[in-house]
């Protein structure tokens, strides 16, 4: 056997040893990647939701531990009611319940900035019309100017912002170029954030996007709305 030959079934037996220990490391640290991957779900919710902070630092299983017992994951049918199941077109909401009533919920939403789609949650008090929360988990804008859309001073503006008026017409968050005492009357900043300097695109995603994910949950707002007059 030429060298060339025994060249040739060592690469190839060399492959064929590191292809098959990859493939395995990559099943074995599947259950892993999706409890981490669950974890950091169930993180963002949480704090949108307002249970937990952006400063704090619990671990996995206390992560885990806290949303289990807060938490319940429901789907909005087309009726707008929530039902424990999965069902066609249904729109996913977590809620905190007190007594029995909604007390919070988040939903999820995703705009389009400048560069890439932002994913995060919204949470609203059980009013359907006042913020309790906010947060992002993914996004691809530039560092430093619409990349700010994560950080803790452009979401904690939304908390206690209103997204509809006293009548109920829903208005949304709006996110405005530049400082909101600036350029909104007093009797209307309730309903708008201050944006991102240099970010004006990514502002103007999240402002139209947002507005489109809370219309689509109208029909269960509009379920909350009618007990809280009742």
């Amino acid at each position: 056997m030429s060298s060339n030959t025994k060249s040739f079934m060592f690469a190839f037996i060399m492959c064929c040893v590191v292809g098959l220990l990859l493939t395995l490391a990559a099943e074995g640290l599947k259950p892993l990647q999706a409890r981490n991957m669950l974890v950091d779900q169930q993180k963002n919710i949480l704090r949108a939701l307002g249970v937990m902070q952006a400063s704090d630092k619990w671990d996995k299983d206390q992560v885990l531990s806290v949303y289990t017992n807060t938490v319940e994951s429901l789907y909005v049918d087309e009726a707008g009611q929530p039902v424990s199941e999965a069902v066609t077109d249904g729109l996913p909401m977590y809620v905190i319940r007190k007594a029995g009533a909604i007390q919070r919920y988040a939903v999820p939403f995703k705009a389009y900035g400048l560069w890439s789609w932002i994913h995060g949650y919204i949470a609203l008090d059980g009013d359907a019309s006042t913020v309790v929360g906010m947060s992002v988990y993914k996004h691809a804008e530039t560092p430093g100017l619409g990349g700010e859309c994560d950080k803790p001073w452009f979401l904690n503006q939304f908390i206690d912002k209103k997204i509809r008026k006293p009548n109920g017409e829903l208005v949304s968050i709006g996110v405005v170029k530049g400082k909101v005492g600036d350029t909104i009357a007093s009797d209307q900043q309730a309903y708008y954030v201050d944006g991102m300097s240099g970010a004006t695109i990514t502002g103007v995603g999240i402002d139209r996007d947002l507005r489109t994910t809370l219309q689509q949950y109208e029909g269960f707002a509009g379920i909350l709305l009618k007990e809280k007059q009742s």
